[in-house]
């Protein structure tokens, strides 16, 4: 598998120079963090596809980059967020290519006493370098543990950042569904897509914006449709769920000038209009804001 950075790093490279003039000292401070993140990126490339890289990228973070940049941690952390997913998605193809692997998803049962000790094995493998096994939906599948990063990166993170992370790791700790159903309540999820509409109307640059806008279209989205198997319409009564509505009232009280409540409040007017059952014109209206 190739590393993705690495490639960025190619195309960079091959980027002109721009001709803007910058004050001599900015441009030191900005060569600095270029050449510290480049460092970074190539140390993360000669990585080899095992746990133990996991926990390896985090300690050459803490053994050779200059903490008191936090321009520059920032974009390391960023970094070393994507190289985890490829991480782990490698490890994932190597763990359903291995001959125990059906011994690896004897995990998925609740009853331990079918817990095959090779996948106990493995589970206590990945926790030492900061993964975790997680399934669902009759699967197993290998996920981060965010405590790794909250040690090693959080102190020298911006402080935008560290509200970033504060939420990411909230969020990471409890999955927003499985199996097409929500496992959070709508109030919650509201929270959540409050708080995203928030940071990026604090920090629309953030190198983290884009992650923050999916959260919100998503968000949006699920509030207003619900999932599958947590529909926002009663299969019934066709008629709108009352935690629903509880979701948009809090939007109400709690953040009254947030476009996601604009946006509710326009959904609930259309509501009122039909006793709050779906109608096409319904229908038509979450279709807008699909994610």
């Amino acid at each position: 598998m190739k590393f993705i950075p690495f490639i960025l790093l190619l195309v960079l490279s091959c980027t002109p120079k721009p001709t803007i003039q910058i004050n001599e000292e900015v441009g030191d401070t900005l060569a600095t963090q270029n050449i510290t993140v480049i460092a970074y990126q190539d140390s993360l490339h000669h990585l080899p596809f095992t746990p133990h890289s996991s926990l390896h990228a985090l300690e050459i973070f803490r053994d050779q980059v200059d903490k008191h940049d936090l321009n520059a941690n920032d974009k390391i952390f960023q970094e070393y967020l994507y190289y985890q997913v490829i991480l782990i998605d490698s490890l994932y193809n190597q763990l359903v290519k291995r001959p125990d692997h059906e011994k690896i998803e004897s995990l998925i049962w609740a009853d331990e006493s079918l817990h095959d000790p090779v996948g106990l094995q493995y589970e206590r493998e990945l926790n030492q370098y900061g993964l975790i096994l997680k399934s669902t939906e009759g699967f197993i599948y290998i996920s981060r543990s965010t405590q790794p990063l909250r040690t090693f990166f959080y102190d020298h993170l911006s402080s935008a950042t560290q509200e970033f992370f504060d939420q990411f790791e909230a969020e990471t700790m409890q999955d927003l569904s499985e199996d097409g159903m929500l496992l959070i309540t709508p109030v919650e999820l509201a929270q959540r897509l409050a708080f995203w509409e928030e940071f990026l109307t604090k920090y629309p640059e953030h190198l983290f914006a884009q992650f923050a806008r999916n959260n919100v279209t998503d968000y949006q989205y699920y509030l207003l449709e619900g999932m599958d198997n947590t529909p926002a319409f009663d299969f019934e009564t066709n008629k709108i769920q009352p935690e629903f509505l509880e979701a948009y009232t809090f939007l109400n009280q709690h953040y009254p000038t947030l476009i996601c409540t604009h946006v509710c409040n326009q959904y609930l007017a259309l509501l009122k209009q039909s006793d709050y059952k779906r109608t096409e014109e319904v229908s038509r209206f979450i279709e807008q804001h699909r994610k």
